[in-house]
């Protein structure tokens, strides 16, 4: 019985490891992403992180891949080389005492904005939700949003437009 106690406590531990460590690489990425605002500073920033010890080489690789997929997309060129107020993981504070942190908002003006959340993991139905709750949230305090995208990434790109933004 021992044995078997033992096993279990094993499998549950790798899984709980995977875990970590799927959430830890999503944190990680995060991390990364709120403090680039240009191409430019892509691998300043990712070196940084493995300088510090905070990222594998395998994962500075590939995380400095991720991030060039999109910086490199066109369609989410605006949240990037836009010279409007842009913020990254910025805490945006409403009526009722709600906070929304959004992963990236550009505030086009005082009224209007777009808004970008990234994902590292697999899509999933509360990601969609996750972002309609902004939307909705920032529309009861009266703000347009011209614009969201959720963005997963990974080998490839995959963007989702819970709004489409204009084209004209």
């Amino acid at each position: 019985l021992a044995k078997v106690e033992v096993y279990e406590s094993k499998n549950l531990k790798k899984l709980f490891n995977k875990s970590k460590n799927t959430s830890y690489f999503g944190s990680l990425f995060h991390d990364i992403m709120s403090k680039i605002e240009s191409k430019n500073q892509i691998e300043i920033v990712v070196d940084e992180f493995f300088n510090r010890g905070l990222i594998s080489d395998s994962n500075k690789n590939k995380i400095e891949k991720m991030v060039k997929l999109i910086f490199d997309n066109k369609e989410l060129s605006q949240f990037f080389e836009s010279k409007q107020n842009v913020f990254n993981e910025r805490e945006i504070y409403l009526s009722n005492n709600k906070v929304i942190k959004p992963d990236k908002i550009i505030f086009h003006s005082k009224e209007e904005v777009s808004i970008l959340d990234y994902k590292t993991g697999k899509p999933k139905k509360s990601d969609d939700i996750q972002v309609v709750n902004y939307v909705s949230d920032l529309e009861k305090n009266s703000y347009q949003v011209r614009e969201a995208k959720l963005i997963y990434v990974g080998e490839k790109l995959e963007i989702k437009e819970i709004i489409k933004g204009d084209k004209t």
